[in-house]
């Protein structure tokens, strides 16, 4: 009789997250053509002197042949008529008749056994003492046989075509649930195996006996494939068509089955199993009474969700295969009492396809209010409509601000007292190569002789020279400027002193480029400040070669 030959399929262990490459093998059909046999035979038993056999006509299931005392275990086919048939084999010995052996059906065609289609096997199911397996072609049942002591079959002579069919535990308290369906083909009257992408493997659990595992597309979120009271920790995945899947595992044990764990995936490629792609794995401090963390990941600047997970039962998330660019990240546990408030948003930023925790651009303070509470603030792009932090609760005049992008950014604080809370007119600051800036940096200029304050005058370069910046009292030859648009600019100094204001100095150019203080030197920008001639005829010279120093 025709045997099925086993053959290895790749593994994936789904919770190891390092694994990227795995063990691909190329795979055929494996298929067995139908042998023919002169006699009907079946396995001898020692305590048999000889054998009982009933066969019924399978389709109608009435007695077709019976023969006892047979001494040998075979039955020759000279007398039985051509046709399907149900077939029984029971042992006789001197004690009696023994049981029943399992139902067997058989093809006889031309006065010639059709051997089996082959043999048909699965996974062990924990707990199972006996299998029922449901076998059915175009949506009708062809076969159903229980009471099954192995994890096989042997499938009777059957006709060519597609096939689909469940298996079934049964124990002492009753029938398990169906697994989910299977599949296999007869091409001239031996079985078609499609060989399995490969098997997935997961961390086993001491205390459990059994896991269930559920697979569904990834697409349309419909199951495909799973089984309860798997007895190891692996699943040999069935054929499945290219594409992304989920799979979530649970375990089963003597209180019941327990909660679902983290989903994981995988893709069959090529008729292959393979991890799905991932740019790396985000961590976070796991919290001492959370059951599950969800995480939520959205495009920089935005909060629609293109990734994340519910119920994740570590403190680690691999993420999937995103674009190259900046992500934004929230996290929240859930305990006993349900779910928990999301964290601050952090942000990763995809390259090359690899994961990199973006830090902070740096700390934004404002001017203290000795009656504050708590501060809020909102901060916002220059080109966005909608708040891309939005913090409260703050209970000191600074915050860290985390991952932006370069650019300019708008914010409000509102400071709130117990008699009320106010919002902040409208700031600004600036983002340049990852860094916060509140401002454009130092302008420097020499010590006029008994000064004792200096005012000074910024305005734009060009036609209007629309005036950006004033301020006087200055009591120092520097100033920090507020953030300024890039761009051109020109600024003069007075200075003043016991006999009154003297005269402003001539204009000295300066540039902001990427937010920053870019000093103007013969005929090009650059760190070096010129000289500042006042029209007394004072020269002052300022640090000629001091580098822009920034201060947050």
């Amino acid at each position: 009789m025709s045997r099925r030959r086993k053959s290895r399929s790749p593994k994936i262990a789904i919770e190891s997250l390092e694994a990227r490459a795995l063990l691909c093998a190329t795979f055929d059909l494996i298929h067995y053509g139908a042998e023919t046999f002169d006699e009907f035979t079946w396995p001898s038993s020692e305590s048999a002197a000889a054998y009982e056999v009933w066969l019924n006509d399978a389709e109608t299931n009435q007695l077709a042949y019976r023969e006892d005392g047979l001494t040998a275990p075979e039955l020759n086919l000279e007398s039985i008529d051509d046709g399907d048939y149900f077939a029984w084999i029971q042992d006789e010995n001197a004690d009696g008749n023994g049981p029943w052996r399992e139902r067997q059906r058989i093809r006889i065609v031309n006065g010639q056994l059709i051997g089996t289609a082959g043999l048909l096997q699965w996974q062990p199911m924990a707990g199972a003492e006996t299998y029922e397996v449901w076998i059915s072609k175009d949506g009708l049942r062809v076969d159903r046989v229980s009471g099954l002591t192995s994890n096989s079959y042997q499938l009777p002579a059957m006709d060519d075509g597609s096939y689909d069919y469940w298996i079934q535990r049964e124990d002492s308290d009753g029938r398990g649930d169906w697994n989910t369906k299977l599949s296999f083909e007869v091409q001239s009257g031996g079985l078609v195996i499609t060989t399995s992408p490969g098997t997935l493997t997961w961390n086993a659990d001491d205390a459990s006996y059994s896991y269930e595992i559920w697979i569904s597309a990834k697409d349309s979120n419909e199951r495909v494939a799973g089984s309860k009271g798997l007895a190891s920790a692996a699943f040999e995945v069935p054929a499945l068509e290219d594409g992304a899947y989920d799979v979530w595992i649970r375990d089963e044990n003597s209180d019941g089955s327990g909660t679902w764990r983290s989903k994981k995936s995988f893709v069959v490629d090529a008729g292959q199993l393979n991890a799905t792609p991932t740019v790396g794995t985000l961590e976070w401090e796991a919290d001492a009474g959370a059951i599950s963390y969800d995480i939520w990941i959205s495009a920089w600047g935005t909060t629609s969700r293109i990734a994340g997970e519910a119920g994740l039962t570590e403190a680690e998330y691999r993420v999937p295969d995103l674009d190259a660019g900046a992500y934004d990240y929230w996290i929240r546990a859930n305990n006993s009492d349900g779910a928990g408030a999301w964290s601050k948003r952090e942000s990763f930023v995809v390259h090359d396809g690899t994961l990199s925790v973006a830090g902070s651009v740096g700390e934004l303070t404002w001017a203290a209010d000795p009656d504050a509470l708590s501060y809020d603030i909102w901060i916002k792009g220059e080109s966005s409509d909608r708040n891309i932090v939005s913090e409260s609760g703050i209970d000191s005049p600074s915050t860290e601000v985390g991952y932006l992008i370069d650019g300019t950014y708008y914010y409000w604080v509102r400071t709130n007292t117990a008699k009320d809370s106010v919002w902040s007119d409208q700031r600004v600051f600036r983002v340049s190569n990852g860094e916060l800036l509140t401002s454009s940096g130092y302008l420097y200029w020499g010590h006029e002789a008994d000064a004792f304050s200096y005012e000074i005058s910024v305005e734009e370069v060009g036609d209007g020279g629309r005036e950006v910046f004033q301020q006087s009292g200055i009591t120092e030859t520097q100033i920090d400027i507020p953030l300024l648009a890039d761009g051109q600019y020109q600024f003069r100094i007075q200075y003043e002193n016991r006999a009154g204001k003297g005269s402003w100095s001539d204009f000295n150019l300066f540039a902001v480029e990427d937010g920053r203080v870019q000093r103007f030197q013969n005929g090009s920008f650059g760190t070096v400040v010129s000289g500042i001639a006042f029209s007394n005829g004072f020269n002052c010279t300022a640090n000629a070669n001091e580098p822009v120093t920034l201060h947050l």
